[in-house]
């Protein structure tokens, strides 16, 4: 691997430093200490997850953790600690573990006769999807701050996998693997694939005459293609029973007649079919209260993790929810609504888990920095000519032992 362009963060390489900065965040490789309370919160629920067969009973701690501070102008707020362990066939993950989880308790977690896994990966990547504007500025369709005030007169989307996407493929099938190989229970795998969510990133500018209706109709054809081709990467990968989740799904149908036609899209329609197709969305609504496309993107994965999560009490299942570190809001989000269900929804109880794998791949344009670019918002084009792509799958390959 090339020293002065990436570099990885197994346990036996220094390259990227005790100390670095990644994204918005520091982060710092700390030795695990059985005696401090963090060390023993760390331990116990890693003990925890392979008593209940979570984790396969072969893994083994590499004896550190990565802690995640958020930087910001007045103050530094931790964020979390991805523990190092080692699966029994030698591979090793930085696994943030102590997450939210709703109904149960990490730390004294019972075996479950049934265990789904529920999982997902944004599409593309922020230079992998590009709109370019009358004017000739180009910029991205799925960058979060993204907001379309110009007529587009183009649209660039990478016909591909991005780095992003691979890695995440690889990252995330890898730990699901290594959890079902140790564990019969593990029955099946939801993927929360989004698709209409990527229609409403451009839908204010589909509403406000900004991009042409067969213009947006080409962008709904290039999601519904990259997240087929994503589920299909990923079900090839973990060869388990697989289901669908998509609770937008209900409308789907009427947004895509909508941009086939021409005709804008009612906001306040799509809210009315979603509330009357589930109980669920019917109650979640008036607690999320959505004002825009973003806000009710941000409700359905919300509904997502409930909806998969939601069991008879008398029943003994479990959701593990895989997905990568930077989507953690998401369960958080589910566990607060989840306090104001309980006790509306009979006989019913959420039961979940989250567990987030730890990015491998760490990219700098200055090696003297310390500082790396996370991979969703890498410049694509920053590594063309190397074959990046191989050492991605190298890098989230390489065992310990």
């Amino acid at each position: 691997m090339k020293r002065n362009r990436y570099f990885t963060i197994h346990p036996l390489e220094a390259n990227s430093g005790n100390v670095f900065q990644y994204g918005d965040m520091q982060v710092r490789r700390i030795p695990l200490d059985r005696h401090s309370g963090h060390g023993r919160k760390l331990i116990s629920i890693f003990e925890s997850y392979k008593r209940a067969g979570i984790l396969p009973s072969g893994s083994s701690l590499i004896g550190d953790y990565l802690e995640h501070m958020l930087l910001k102008s007045d103050v530094d707020e931790k964020a979390g600690r991805y523990l190092g362990i080692v699966l029994p066939d030698g591979n090793y993950q930085y696994l943030r573990l102590e997450g939210e989880s709703i109904g149960v308790m990490k730390e004294r977690l019972e075996p479950h006769d049934d265990i789904g896994i529920l999982t997902d990966t944004c599409l593309f990547s922020a230079s992998c999807a590009i709109a370019v504007l009358d004017n000739g500025k180009e910029i991205s369709l799925v960058a979060p701050t993204t907001e379309i005030c110009s007529h587009i007169r183009e649209l660039r989307v990478s016909q591909r996998f991005c780095f992003y996407e691979l890695d995440s493929i690889l990252r995330l099938t890898d730990i699901i693997n290594a959890m079902k190989s140790g564990n019969g229970n593990f029955r099946k795998i939801i993927l929360a694939m989004p698709t209409v969510e990527y229609y409403f990133y451009l839908m204010n500018a589909y509403n406000d005459g900004f991009i042409a209706n067969d213009l947006m109709w080409e962008w709904v054809v290039q999601v519904d293609r990259q997240a087929q081709r994503l589920s299909d990467a990923i079900i090839e990968r973990v060869g388990m029973e697989t289901e669908i989740c998509q609770p937008l799904g209900v409308a789907e149908d009427y947004v895509k007649a909508r941009i086939r036609t021409g005709e804008t899209v009612d906001f306040e329609r799509v809210k009315s079919m979603l509330s009357e197709a589930s109980t669920l969305w019917r109650e979640v609504l008036p607690i999320t209260k959505p004002k825009t496309w973003k806000d009710l993107n941000y409700t359905n994965y919300t509904i997502a993790a409930l909806e998969t999560a939601s069991f008879p009490k008398e029943s003994n299942h479990l959701i593990t929810y895989i997905e990568n570190p930077s989507e953690q809001r998401i369960l958080r989000g589910a566990a607060k609504i989840a306090r104001k269900l309980q006790r509306k929804v009979d006989g019913q109880e959420f039961r979940i888990i989250g567990i987030y794998p730890h990015e491998k791949v760490l990219v700098s344009r200055d090696t003297a920095s310390g500082s790396f670019t996370r991979l969703y918002y890498l410049d694509e084009n920053y590594l063309l000519g190397e074959d990046f792509a191989r050492e991605i799958v190298r890098a989230n390959s390489r065992k310990v032992t």
